[in-house]
């Protein structure tokens, strides 16, 4: 579950604090609750896999899934993003080399880094191995830059 503010979980289930964009919420028989886009975004941060592809093919079969929703959520001044902090305008790219190990995608990846920036938008990268071998350091690390860029823009 997604809400606005801290909230303390009377069931077993986790709840996110986020501020949502107007695209990303909706409501279902009256309850606020997040898009499916939205839904699927943060189901791809903790599913398998198979199991987000299962939860993708289910949207299908009840004709709920909105392609077009989804690459608009994931596009940014026209760049699909490994993840983005639509408040603060910042950017983490994973890079990994088997999606990115062609000269031709380093450059394109230099040149949207660059596009990003002229927009206000800021990014770091994080390359696969570490994100394997400190996983913690880079949650860490990613928090502290979120509130200096908060900082940032409330100047």
């Amino acid at each position: 579950m997604t809400a606005p503010a801290s909230r303390r979980a009377r069931r077993t289930f986790v709840v996110h604090c986020a501020d949502l964009a107007v695209r990303d919420r909706t409501t279902r028989e009256g309850i606020p609750v997040t898009s499916l886009a939205r839904t699927l975004l943060d189901l791809a941060a903790m599913l398998s896999m198979p199991r987000l592809e299962r939860v993708i093919e289910r949207s299908e079969e009840l004709r709920k899934f909105d392609l077009v929703a989804l690459e608009e959520l994931l596009n940014v001044a026209g760049y699909e993003l490994d993840a983005y902090w639509e408040p603060e305008r910042f950017v983490v790219e994973l890079d990994v080399y088997e999606t990115h190990g062609s000269h031709a995608a380093f450059e394109r990846d230099r040149l949207r880094q660059e596009d990003l920036k002229l927009k206000g938008v800021e990014m770091i990268r994080i390359t696969g191995p570490r994100l394997d071998r400190e996983p913690q350091a880079i949650v860490r690390r990613l928090a502290a830059h979120l509130e200096q860029r908060r900082r940032q823009l409330a100047r």
